[in-house]
């Protein structure tokens, strides 16, 4: 499918635009790179689109691939779109390059092996470096490989539910290691609690457990933590509220859901941040008194 933006330029931007700009979105909104970052893509293919999204977004990037033909396709797609002062490619392997140069490694999907990747750059991150990286979830992981290794006790990470059976990895130095960063308050992990809207839930155990995106159509539940998001107050998604999933939209779309008689329609990433205490068929909801 890439490829096929040598043929048309018009087909590639329209495959762009519907698979890969709201991808990297999402992955820069966890992310959240210094505007002056400095950006390395690993397996950029011959349609490098999330290094053209990074640089149509500011960023300066190194994108490499270790095969030179599919290096000359990312070139001229590139060209094509007046990004060469922004998107440098060159012929490498992301198994050898240096990456202490770079703010940020992003790691293409199809990246291989993806295990042994995904460990060497993780195991070689300074404390002033993140790496997002992209891997199968759900259906995908019968599909493709889903080999990724065991994540280091010493780094913070964060997963964005994607599109198409994706999940984006976002991994940092735990904050304990950033004392001499400039950039550790702007880092993932440098929150020691996620945000909730209710102090009486901020025990390290209400940090557990399932969360909204993982209810079954017809299931219900009760909301026990939600994040500090402002769309979540006037959808009266609050925790103690009863919630039922009604349904979930195709490729990935927005759950609808109905909260206390209210239908309402709200994204999966989302929802994959909102904690859940589920309920035994036949069961109501616990709704918590005043007293607990």
């Amino acid at each position: 499918m890439e490829r096929l933006d040598g043929v048309s330029r018009t087909f590639g931007d329209l495959y762009c635009r519907l698979f890969y700009e709201k991808l990297v979105e999402r992955e820069l909104g966890v992310a959240d790179p210094d505007d002056q970052a400095t950006v390395l893509q690993i397996g950029c293919g011959p349609f490098p689109m999330t290094a053209i999204v990074l640089a149509e977004r500011g960023y300066d990037v190194v994108a490499i691939d270790n095969d030179p033909d599919v290096v000359t396709g990312a070139r001229d797609a590139i060209a094509e779109r007046k990004l060469t002062d922004e998107i440098d490619v060159v012929v490498s392997d992301g198994r050898t390059i240096d990456t202490s140069r770079f703010d940020i490694v992003w790691m293409a999907f199809h990246v291989a092996p993806r295990s042994e990747l995904v460990d060497a750059t993780m195991s070689a991150l300074e404390p002033d470096q993140t790496l997002v990286y992209r891997r199968p979830r759900s259906w995908a992981r019968v599909i493709f490989p889903s080999d990724s290794p065991p994540i280091p006790d010493d780094v913070a990470v964060e997963t964005v539910s994607q599109r198409f059976g994706k999940e984006s990895v976002v991994v940092c130095h735990d904050p304990g290691d950033c004392a001499d960063c400039d950039d550790a308050a702007d880092c993932p992990a440098s929150d020691d609690e996620p945000a909730r809207t209710d102090p009486d839930l901020a025990s390290d155990e209400e940090s557990t457990g399932p969360t909204l995106d993982s209810l079954q159509v017809g299931e219900r539940a009760t909301i026990r933590t939600v994040p500090d998001h402002d769309l979540l107050p006037s959808l009266g998604v609050r925790p103690g509220k009863d919630v039922r999933l009604e349904t979930g939209q195709a490729f990935n779309g927005p759950l609808v859901l109905t909260v206390d008689g209210r239908t309402v329609a709200l994204d999966r990433t989302l929802a994959g941040r909102i904690r859940i205490e589920s309920t035994p068929p036949g069961q109501r909801p616990h709704r918590p008194t005043d007293s607990e």
